[in-house]
């Protein structure tokens, strides 16, 4: 017999259910160990739940994925700053106004369509696409990622082979590294440089294979 407690559904909205079994959830025994009060309060309950989890792990570095119960922009900016990784579905009323198109507006695009957008200071990514939902993800870790194709400002796709060009410098950057799928943040660079992949002017550049990048080209020049 299930040990969780039964839910009035009478007395609350389809989303306080949610709310509620899901923070029931975390307080059954099984999670019994870790504290799932509001220990931080300028976060949520939701947030600290997660941070009381992430304090109990053995030293390390981690990438976390959680869904839009817990997954907030502070949250993530602070995992961010314990130096692991996050992504998570996110809801529409938690976006902190960012200039993503409205999902009204993305329910008339194709199925497979997105938009994607990244805050320059907390170096999050958020991305909504139109799937059989219209879906937005936030991730301190990764934005869109095609493996065999790149996609244009339109978001219609298109195969688009790797300039011969730009071999050479991905070649500089070991293997390994390149494509570990950790860790890749766009990041400001002190001067202008040639962008690694497309070769046009960028003051952006990957932190950690310390080549010149644009935004729009890390997904291509971290998976290929």
């Amino acid at each position: 017999m299930s040990s969780y407690p039964k839910v009035e559904e009478s007395r609350y909205s389809s989303e306080d259910r949610e709310n509620i079994r899901a923070t029931t959830f975390l307080r059954t025994p099984r999670y019994s160990w870790a504290s799932t009060g509001n220990t931080h309060p300028e976060l949520g309950v939701g947030a600290s739940v997660v941070l009381d989890l992430i304090s109990k792990l053995p030293p390390g570095t981690y990438s976390f994925y959680m869904d839009n119960y817990f997954t907030s922009l502070p949250l993530l900016d602070e995992i961010k700053t314990l130096g692991h990784d996050a992504t998570g579905t996110v809801r529409a009323n938690r976006v902190e106004k960012a200039p993503l198109k409205e999902a009204k507006d993305m329910k008339k695009m194709s199925r497979g369509s997105f938009d994607q957008c990244t805050d320059t200071l907390t170096n999050i990514t958020l991305v909504r696409y139109n799937d059989n939902n219209i879906v937005t993800v936030a991730s301190t870790e990764c934005g869109v990622e095609p493996l065999a194709k790149t996609f244009p400002e339109n978001s219609s796709s298109v195969k688009k082979p790797i300039p011969r060009s730009s071999l050479a410098v991905i070649k500089r950057v070991p293997v390994d590294i390149r494509l570990d799928g950790k860790a890749h943040h766009i990041i400001k660079s002190d001067k202008q440089n040639r962008c690694g992949l497309c070769h046009k002017n960028t003051t952006m550049k990957c932190g950690k294979c310390n080549v010149a990048l644009h935004q729009k080209c890390s997904p291509a020049f971290h998976t290929k």
